[in-house]
């Protein structure tokens, strides 16, 4: 851990604007796909970078992470799912009875286009 220095060639500074270049492309893809996907598939998505990073750096970097670093990703991951399910139970709950009052008005103008429930109730259809 020592200093910190510039980059010494442009090659690097080159491989520096990529990289920024392409994070910042994948940021903005997954913030316009925030908008169309459902929040609790969406939340999975967004949130596995925590397991990709550990993936990485067991397959790029070679390294192993300790046993407490495994429980840690582990909580978090359980923690990710529960708090998914929830969102999309929510969601399905939210669709169910968006459903079920579409359902409820039309059948309320239906009946109110026959006139059989305005003469019910002593007024003109």
């Amino acid at each position: 851990e020592g200093m910190w220095i510039a980059p010494p060639t442009s090659r690097i500074y080159w491989y520096l604007f990529c990289m920024c270049s392409i994070g910042s492309i994948g940021q903005l893809m997954l913030n316009f796909a925030g908008r169309f996907a459902p929040a609790g598939l969406g939340s999975i998505a967004r949130s596995s970078d925590i397991l990709w990073g550990y993936i990485l750096e067991m397959v790029i970097f070679d390294e192993i992470p300790s046993w407490s670093t495994a429980v840690g990703v582990i909580l978090i991951l359980i923690a990710l799912c529960t708090v998914s399910y929830e969102k999309m139970k929510d969601e399905q709950a939210r669709a169910s009875e968006q459903k079920q009052s579409a359902v409820e008005l039309g059948y309320k103008n239906m009946e109110d286009s026959t006139g059989e429930v305005a003469a019910d109730r002593g007024e003109q259809a």
